[in-house]
């Protein structure tokens, strides 16, 4: 397990390890409790122009070597 507090922030990277984005933060189903989605950050300079985007979470997979997450989407799609 790990706490919400050290996900938001973890880098988001494509397929080709390049980086899209951040963890903003994760959404937390009400009835189950399991993690439904993690909104990702991107684009911006220093908070502004930032934009959102939710992830389900079950797209995500963490990879030691990049030390962040991996998604099956490409920048163009978000």
């Amino acid at each position: 397990m790990i706490a919400s507090d050290k996900v938001e922030g973890t880098a988001v990277y494509d397929r080709n390890g390049s980086r899209l984005g951040s963890v903003y933060n994760v959404m937390i189903d009400k009835y189950s409790g399991q993690v439904a989605y993690a909104a990702m950050s991107f684009g911006g300079f220093l908070g502004i122009g930032e934009r959102y985007h939710p992830l389900p979470w079950r797209m995500l997979t963490y990879d030691t070597g990049l030390g962040g997450y991996v998604v099956d989407v490409s920048r163009e799609k978000l």
